[in-house]
């Protein structure tokens, strides 16, 4: 990936933020809101994102590929072609295994729902595969 890993306690504090800005006082939502626009234009950004998606609560999920889809939308075009292969394998891969776990579910006779943030993951990918001509033959021999 185009990216170090972001740290656990650096995790914690990104959960915690996004806690506070669903969750948390006036106060806290406006403290949390500024720090996590502020946090979105570092490069660990990009795997926060990604851990958020993994979450079980549905509106961190919604963050997490919010978080990437505005990344996506703001600095696609100032990446290295490197840095847009990494974040697009990224994205695919996160798409790849929530398919992978509704299928599971699927098989198991239940059904798992197209989430919010799933629904926003996959806008993420379908924008920086529209923006991305080097790798839209990549992404068509995958499908």
């Amino acid at each position: 990936r185009h990216c170090a890993m972001a740290t656990e306690p650096l995790m914690k504090q990104v959960l915690h933020a996004v806690h506070a800005l669903y969750r948390g006082s006036a106060e806290e939502r406006s403290s949390a809101n500024a720090w996590l626009m502020a946090f979105a234009n570092t490069s660990d950004a990009w795997t926060a994102g990604q851990a958020l998606f993994n979450q079980i609560e549905e509106d961190v999920q919604y963050f997490g590929a919010n978080l990437l889809y505005m990344k996506v939308k703001a600095e696609w075009h100032g990446m290295s072609d490197a840095a847009k292969g990494g974040v697009y394998d990224g994205l695919w891969q996160l798409v790849h295994g929530y398919v992978a776990k509704q299928a599971a579910a699927e098989a198991q006779q239940q059904w798992l729902r197209l989430t919010p943030g799933a629904r926003r993951l996959c806008l993420a990918l379908a924008l920086a595969a529209v923006r991305a001509s080097e790798v839209v033959p990549s992404f068509i021999s995958a499908v």
